[in-house]
């Protein structure tokens, strides 16, 4: 028994033994300057951003996403919930009191080795008992267990609200975009329009020609085809921008028969100029590289939590109160009892259930790291592709300009050469389907210039800035 000593105190060490070091956070380094070149006279996003399209119903929609929105009340709810666990963690630093009362009937058994003798032989003890106590319980963070669990819950708190804040992001960039979309749907369905009463004023004119003999019944069905196809294209039109009003409903917090929202004017909305900034501070304007950088302070802080428990648990306990078999007695002095003392709890063998919980802890902040730079990777991906984007959809624009110009001195000089009977009707469906895809193409690329700006204002964070 002369080792007992010298064994506990092994156990003890190996019991308080914690790995270390601790790899602590490293943040990447933001590039100086973005891939393509921001354009010049640009303005600053605010918070509500989306009046820069200078577009009324936009303005409407925005305002009823985010009042009626679901998913903006499901991040509100968690957010209620991270602050409640938090609360409930900080608490732990504080001492318990709490109070308790009894008042029981009891009797024992005579059967057992504890039974007193009466008369010579074993008798039961009937009795009454009646108590009332408070107990008080109040753990000593010396090794900072409680602290960190509370820069964990504190952590996941502000991650939570940052999330809130990515969602209502995304929500009203969804909703400009999808707008948008209908916007340009718009545009196109206004150029079949015009192009179906076009071939079928043309499908007159050949009929007339047909019926007098001048052409042959290749040419009229040619121009029948031509407007059957402008009607189908028309029709699937229609069809996709139902889709995107639906869509439009969802976001909006409605039904889908409760939202019809009329063909928009053909005045474009404007095309605003965002100002992007430094790499540097989009990063720390971003509500979604905020929350990963909140979810890797809280897996940091939960290897403090996992550390801690290598070493002793100390604790501070006491009660005291009154106790006694008779009601009436239980206000006397002779009833008072208290207890108070500290006890503390040493781990020792637990079978490596401490090592692997600290094992967790590490490999989650390793996540939590590779997240957090992989965020900061996809969010310079997304403002440069922007950037490259409204750059080229630009450039594109100036083409289709031309190409439409060209397109359309095209379709007069054929018109104008199968009148006189020096070109076939071929040639006329040929120079008016590619003046209808030009136009189309124009209006579909000026769609996508809006959405690109759109996107611009969603990767560099909108008007959110991180506060401390």
């Amino acid at each position: 028994m002369k080792y007992a000593p010298w064994m506990f105190g092994l156990l003890v060490m190996a019991g308080c033994t914690a790995p270390l070091p601790i790899v602590r956070p490293t943040d990447p380094v933001a590039p100086s300057a973005y891939k393509t070149p921001i354009a010049e006279n640009a303005v600053q996003v605010t918070e509500a951003w989306w009046t820069l399209f200078d577009d009324p119903q936009l303005n409407v929609l925005e305002r009823q996403a985010l009042a009626s929105n679901p998913t903006l009340a499901i991040a509100a709810a968690r957010v209620e919930r991270a602050r409640a666990q938090w609360a409930a963690v900080f608490s732990e630093l504080a001492p318990r009191l709490s109070a308790d009362g009894t008042a029981q009937r009891f009797r024992t058994s005579r059967d057992v080795a504890t039974a007193p003798f009466i008369g010579g032989q074993r008798r039961a003890i009937e009795d009454n008992q009646f108590s009332a106590q408070a107990t008080l319980g109040w753990e000593f963070d010396v090794w900072g267990r409680i602290q960190r669990s509370t820069e964990v819950a504190q952590a996941q708190l502000q991650s939570a609200s940052l999330e809130a804040d990515a969602m209502r992001l995304t929500l009203t960039t969804d909703v400009a975009t999808a707008y948008l979309q209908l916007r340009g749907l718009d545009d196109e369905a206004r150029i079949l329009e015009a192009a179906t009463q076009s071939r079928r004023d043309a499908l007159r004119v050949v009929q007339l020609r047909y019926d007098v003999g001048v052409i042959t019944e290749l040419d009229l069905e040619r121009a029948r085809t031509e407007l059957a196809n402008a009607q189908a294209d028309a029709i699937d039109l229609a069809r996709r921008r139902n889709a995107v009003e639906n869509a439009l409903a969802l976001l909006t917090g409605q039904a889908p028969s409760a939202l019809r929202l009329p063909r928009a004017q053909p005045n474009k909305p404007l095309v605003p100029v965002i100002a992007t900034g430094i790499p540097s501070e989009m990063l720390q304007r971003r509500p979604d590289i905020a929350q990963a950088q909140a979810q890797r302070r809280a897996a940091f802080a939960q290897i403090g939590v996992a550390q801690a428990a290598f070493y002793p648990q100390i604790r501070l306990t006491g009660a005291a109160g009154l106790a006694s078999s008779d009601l009436v007695s239980l206000l006397s002095a002779p009833a008072r009892l208290f207890a108070l003392g500290p006890s503390i709890s040493i781990p020792m063998l637990d079978g490596g259930r401490n090592q692997a919980n600290f094992r967790a802890a590490q490999a989650g902040f390793e996540e939590a790291q590779a997240n957090f730079q992989q965020r900061v990777l996809v969010a310079l991906r997304e403002v440069d592709d922007a950037l490259s984007e409204l750059a080229h959809r630009g450039t594109m624009a100036q083409a289709q300009q031309q190409a439409i110009k060209a397109a359309s001195r095209a379709a007069q000089v054929a018109s104008l050469r199968y009148e006189r009977g020096a070109a076939s009707y071929l040639e006329v469906t040929d120079t008016h389907r590619t003046q209808l895809a030009a136009e189309r193409a124009l209006a579909q690329t000026r769609a996508a210039q809006w959405i690109a700006t759109v996107q611009l204002v969603k990767s560099i964070g909108g008007a959110w800035a991180a506060t401390e």
